[in-house]
C-alpha cells in the first residue's frame, strides 16, 4: 500500500467522526430557530415559493414575503438587549433555518406544517424524529402516518398502524399503491401470505433499495444495507454506486447535493471494502460523486486535502464543479463550513493550467461576482454615489479592515475583493457575462446603467487606485456615476 492510499483511507476514517459544535454555535442556532418558529413567520413561509433547483433558491430573498419575514425577525431581535455582533450572527442564520423549513414544506406538501420540528445540533431538521411525532399524532390521517412509517422503516409503527387501519384503506395499499418502499412493507409485513407469494421478494427489495437511495432516505438506506448478508452487500453496493455515478454523468448541470443525498452516498461508500473505495478514487467518472459526498456534515474540511491527493485523476471540469458547489453553498448562506475561506483555499490549490480554464468559465467567477453584487451590494451601483463609494472602497482597500458599524457585509466584502483582485474574474472576462447580468436584473428599470456602473466598480477595485481615479473625474461625471 503506497502513501497516497494510506492518506485516502485516513481521510475516510477521519471524515466518519462527527465534530461537536461549540456552545456559542448551539446557542445561536437555538435562537434563530425560535425566531423562525414564530406564528407570523410560519404563516408567511407557507406563501413563499421555493424553487426545486437548489441553485435558484437565492431568488427567495427577492420575494416580498421573505422581506417581511426578515423585518419581523430584525424587529424581534432589536427588542432584545444583546450585543450587536451577536444579533448579526443570529440574523445570519435566519435564511438557512427558513430554507430548511421550506424544504420540508416542498417534500411534504400534503401534510400540515408541524407545530414544532425536531432539530439537529447542526441547524438542520431531524426528519426521523419529526416524523415520529407526526405518526403519534392521531389527528393526522392514518394513511399518511402509515406512509411516513414506511419511508423511515419504523417496523413497530408500521405493524401497529396496519392493525388499526380500516379494511378499505388496507385494500387500497395492497391493490393500488406501487410506490417501491411502501409496496415492500405491504408485501413483506402486511399483505396476506397468498398475495405476497405472487411477487418476487428479492426484486421488490432491490427496487425499494434503489428508490430510497435515489431520494436520500438515509434511515431507510441503513435499514436495507444491514438486511443484506456481507457478501451480497458488497455486490449490491457496487451496483447501486455505479448507478449513482452513471446518473450523475447524464446530468447536464451541476446540482447542489442536498445533505440527505451527500450523507446517503457517504454511508454507502463507508460500507464498501477498502479496495473498492480505492477503485472509485482512481476513476475520473466517480470522482464527481465522491467530491459531492464531502459537502455535508463537517466533511468539507477534508475537501482540499482530498482534491490534492487525487489531482492526477482530475480534469478541468472537476475543479469547475467543486468551485460551483462552494459558490452555491456560500451564496445560499450554508453555515456548516466557512465557504469563503474554503473557496480561497480551493483557488490557491488549483494548478495554473486548470485555473485558466476556470477563469474563462463565466458561470463560475462572473456569476459569483454578479450574485454578490445583486443580493448584497446593490447600493454600490446607485446613481450619484461614486464619490462616497470611492472614499469607502479606497479606505477599505488600504486597511483591509471594516468598521464594525460599516454598512458592508464584512465577509462578503472580503470575498468580493478576492474575486476581483486575485483575478477569479477579470474586468475583460466579466464583459462577456453581460447578457446573463441584464437578465438577472430583469425587473430593474435602468439595467444598462447598472451594467456600466458594475464594470466601473470592478475596474477600480482591480486597479486599487479608487480614490485618486475618482477625484480626477469632472464633477458632472461624478454626478452621473
Amino acid at each position: 500500500m503506497n502513501s497516497q492510499q494510506l492518506d485516502l483511507r485516513t481521510i475516510i476514517e477521519d471524515a466518519k467522526k462527527s465534530s461537536v459544535p461549540s456552545l456559542k454555535y448551539l446557542c445561536v442556532i437555538r435562537c434563530s430557530i425560535e425566531l423562525c418558529n414564530q406564528k407570523e413567520v410560519r404563516d408567511l413561509l407557507k406563501c413563499l415559493k421555493c424553487p426545486k433547483k437548489p441553485s435558484l433558491r437565492l431568488t427567495i430573498k427577492s420575494q416580498v414575503e421573505w422581506q417581511t419575514i426578515n423585518k419581523i425577525i430584525i424587529d424581534r431581535l432589536n427588542s432584545i438587549l444583546i450585543p450587536k455582533p451577536l444579533k448579526d450572527k443570529i440574523l445570519s442564520y435566519s435564511f438557512p433555518i427558513t430554507l430548511e423549513i421550506l424544504k420540508w414544506i416542498e417534500l411534504y406538501q400534503s401534510y400540515e406544517l408541524p407545530e414544532e420540528f425536531c432539530w439537529t445540533v447542526k441547524g438542520t431538521i431531524d426528519y426521523k424524529n419529526t416524523t415520529k411525532r407526526i405518526i403519534k399524532n392521531e389527528s393526522v390521517c392514518i394513511k399518511k402516518r402509515f406512509v411516513l412509517s414506511c419511508i423511515y422503516c419504523l417496523e413497530t409503527d408500521i405493524f401497529l398502524l396496519w392493525i388499526d387501519m380500516p379494511f378499505g384503506d388496507k385494500n387500497y395499499f395492497i391493490n393500488k399503491v406501487r410506490n417501491p418502499i411502501i409496496f415492500y412493507w405491504v408485501i413483506t409485513m402486511c399483505a396476506p401470505r397468498e398475495k405476497a407469494l405472487l411477487f418476487d421478494i428479492d426484486r421488490v427489495f432491490q427496487e425499494a433499495f434503489h428508490y430510497v437511495v435515489e431520494r436520500g432516505y438515509l434511515d431507510a438506506v441503513k435499514y436495507f444495507t444491514y438486511k443484506l448478508h456481507i457478501d451480497a452487500r458488497q455486490r449490491f453496493l457496487e451496483e447501486i454506486f455505479n448507478h449513482i455515478v452513471d446518473a450523475k454523468q447524464k446530468k447536464t448541470h451541476v446540482g447542489i447535493p442536498e445533505a440527505k443525498e451527500a450523507d446517503t452516498w457517504f454511508f454507502l461508500f463507508l460500507h464498501m471494502t477498502k479496495d473498492l473505495q480505492l477503485k472509485y478514487f482512481q476513476n475520473k467518472c466517480s470522482l464527481e460523486v465522491i467530491f459531492h459526498m464531502f459537502f455535508s456534515s463537517g466533511r468539507q474540511k477534508y475537501l482540499i486535502m482530498l482534491m490534492n491527493l487525487v489531482s492526477e485523476n482530475m480534469e478541468s471540469y472537476h475543479y469547475s464543479d467543486i468551485g460551483f458547489l462552494i459558490r452555491e453553498k456560500y451564496l445560499l448562506e450554508y453555515k456548516d463550513c466557512n465557504y469563503r475561506k474554503t473557496f480561497i483555499q480551493f483557488w490557491s490549490e488549483i494548478p495554473n493550467s486548470k485555473r485558466q480554464f476556470l477563469q474563462r468559465n463565466k458561470f463560475l467567477g462572473a456569476n459569483f461576482l454578479a450574485n454578490l453584487i445583486k443580493f448584497y451590494f446593490t447600493f454600490l451601483l446607485e446613481k450619484g454615489t461614486m464619490k462616497s463609494k470611492g472614499e469607502h472602497i479606497s479606505k477599505f482597500l488600504k486597511s483591509n479592515k471594516l468598521s464594525r458599524h460599516c454598512c458592508f457585509d464584512r465577509d462578503k466584502w472580503k470575498l468580493l475583493l478576492f474575486l476581483i483582485q486575485d483575478q477569479v474574474v477579470t474586468w475583460r472576462d466579466f464583459k462577456l457575462y453581460k447578457p446573463a447580468f441584464l437578465k438577472a436584473f430583469s425587473i430593474h428599470p435602468e439595467k444598462e446603467q447598472l451594467w456600466k456602473r458594475t464594470l466601473l466598480l470592478i475596474r477600480r477595485i482591480a486597479n486599487k487606485r479608487v480614490r485618486s481615479q475618482i477625484n480626477r473625474l469632472p464633477t458632472k461625471k461624478l454626478q452621473e456615476c
